[in-house]
């Protein structure tokens, strides 16, 4: 996953970051430690927020999707990526968070 030419986030059932890769770090300009823990929503601005929270609902239904989507980085940039994410459920069907792959836009 550290070779990989896109950013690798996976998030829990609460959206909190449990991995990134070091491609993900570079385009949003944290470091693993900095984004580590954090939610999701963190990365994004009030409108990102409300866009991100109706995609989230649709992952927790076993939605996958690739999307367009603003983020903002730690010098407060707007980065625009093509995120691809998948959900991930345990056993039972229970949600227990998202796998993304996401490429910036030059």
């Amino acid at each position: 996953m550290e070779t990989a030419q896109e950013g690798i986030w996976m998030i829990d059932e609460l959206n909190k970051t449990t991995f990134v890769n070091q491609k993900l770090c570079e385009i949003l300009e944290y470091t693993k430690d900095e984004m580590l823990g954090k939610e999701i929503y963190y990365f994004m601005d009030e409108e990102g927020k409300q866009i991100a929270a109706k995609l989230m609902q649709d992952k927790r239904r076993g939605v996958n999707g690739q999307d367009d989507f603003k983020h903002i980085s730690k010098s407060g940039k707007e980065i625009w990526t093509s995120i691809s994410a998948n959900p991930i459920f345990d056993e039972e069907g229970k949600y227990m968070g998202a796998l993304a792959m996401l490429s910036e836009y030059r």
